[in-house]
């Protein structure tokens, strides 16, 4: 079976129309988290146009950095938990009593 023959009978079903999305998808999300997390080192079409096995390599790259800047700052906390949410303040009605205007 010659590879254009197999493309089109892939395109044409149901499972292959469903695996080429997830393919898609799974391309775009790797394009955007080089794109964001690259910090402005990269834009859209450069990283589009890479060849795969680079891209996948700046991919893991990426991600390995995160990972061990997040266990640095992990190790570095004492094993306390960040939260992600700043805690309001707290706010206290003033002890003095307002009297009406006349």
């Amino acid at each position: 079976m010659n590879i254009d023959r197999f493309l089109q009978e892939l395109q044409e079903s149901p499972e292959g129309r469903q695996f080429l999305g997830v393919q898609r998808l799974n391309l775009f999300k790797e394009i955007h988290e080089i794109v964001f997390h690259g910090k402005g080192g990269y834009d859209f079409h450069t990283v589009y146009t890479l060849p795969i096995w680079l891209r996948h390599y700046i991919y893991s790259e990426i991600r390995k950095y995160y990972k061990e800047e997040a266990a640095a700052i992990e190790k570095s906390s004492g094993g306390q938990t960040i939260s992600k949410t700043p805690k309001a303040p707290l706010v206290r009605k003033p002890d003095v009593a307002l009297k009406p205007r006349k």
